[in-house]
């Protein structure tokens, strides 16, 4: 039993010391993504799920132009990790023959969605307040990712409750 407790231990780290980790690219880890104090292992089925998401945003354009060699090793990757996780509930039941296999794919699925992140170039038409006349808007992913979170802080910046001393409440509370 100890044995296997390792083995999920170590398992757990090498899962986490790959680039992009098993962190869903879309984000914060989550639950899926995220071992357990008592080393306890990922969600098999609630990491595909994440990847389903990536790569519904590689299929959507939502990552910018992916080259066809790009694209062909991401779906290479994707169909392996499906594979060698088809009918496991825990990465700990992966057979120990396979695991370098799929080190080696989820390492190449998270290089190119992370390397797709930091430089994919995304255009769309937008039409300026104030007129009807589009215009081309380029941006790459990473930059239109940090203006949806500064837009997003902002809002809910507005939308927090304000306190102003003397106007009610009481002092402890402004």
């Amino acid at each position: 039993m100890k044995r296997r407790s390792m083995q999920t231990v170590m398992l757990a780290l090498l899962l986490f010391a790959l680039p992009g980790g098993l962190t869903a690219e879309t984000g914060p880890a989550t639950a899926a993504t995220t071992a357990s104090a008592e080393g306890g292992l990922i969600d098999v089925a609630a990491y595909l799920a994440e990847r389903e998401v990536v790569m519904a945003q590689v299929e959507a354009g939502e990552l910018g132009r992916i080259s066809r060699r790009n694209r062909n090793e991401l779906n290479d990757a994707w169909a392996t990790i499906r594979r060698l996780l088809s009918g496991i509930e825990a990465f700990d039941q992966i057979d120990p023959a396979k695991r370098s296999e799929f080190y080696a794919a989820q390492s190449r699925f998270s290089a190119i969605v992370a390397h797709q992140r930091e430089h994919g170039l995304v255009c769309r038409e937008v039409a300026p307040t104030g007129t009807r006349i589009p215009r081309l808007v380029c941006e790459r992913v990473a930059e239109r990712e940090a203006r949806r979170l500064r837009s997003k802080e902002a809002v809910d910046a507005l939308q927090r409750p304000t306190c102003v001393p003397g106007q009610g409440g009481s002092a402890g509370n402004c």
